[in-house]
């Protein structure tokens, strides 16, 4: 969402109850490209398998897989390499969790790791983005002309719908 130089960034956490022994274990992530008006594309998919990992985690209680990489591929181009996402995981049984409770996403309590808010990507300028306008403002004469162009707009169009809507009808 309103990356401009392929790096997106998500950061965000999920919580999933697990009951073992789990017949075919896996995280499946599927990225996604955001449009604003438009089909959001998928750009590429890829799952971890977590069976063996299930077997360590019964024998140690606890399993930890911090900032690994993924690849991403397509069902279109299969040897064709789409991308990357960097991924942890944090396994821990039930009584731990209950323990030391953590938020869904970014709700608190935010610890364990503590997870930031995005700011790249997350502006009006990067949403309307979608629409393959420029909506940047540079500090010369044609961006301020540009600026109150827009905001003459908008004072015109208020003024017709609401002040005085008749004027349209005579």
């Amino acid at each position: 969402m309103g990356c401009k130089d392929g790096n997106a960034i998500y950061n965000w956490r999920m919580k999933f109850p697990i009951t073992l022994p789990c017949t075919f274990p896996r995280l499946y992530f599927c990225v996604y490209d955001f449009n604003a008006f438009g089909a959001n594309d998928c750009l590429g998919v890829c799952y971890i398998s977590l069976k063996r990992v299930f077997k360590r985690l019964l024998k140690e209680g606890r399993l930890v897989f911090d900032k690994k990489w993924l690849p991403l591929s397509s069902t279109e181009d299969p040897g064709e390499l789409k991308g990357e996402i960097e991924y942890s995981v944090y396994l821990i049984q039930k009584y731990d969790a209950d323990q030391n409770p953590v938020g869904e996403s970014w709700d608190e309590p935010n610890r364990d790791p503590k997870l930031e808010r995005p700011k790249v990507g997350r502006g009006i300028g990067d949403f309307l983005g979608g629409f393959s306008f420029d909506f940047s403002f540079n500090f010369d004469l044609f961006g301020n002309l540009k600026c109150m162009i827009m905001v003459f707009m908008a004072f015109m169009t208020i003024c017709v719908l609401f002040i005085a809507p008749g004027i349209l009808v005579k």
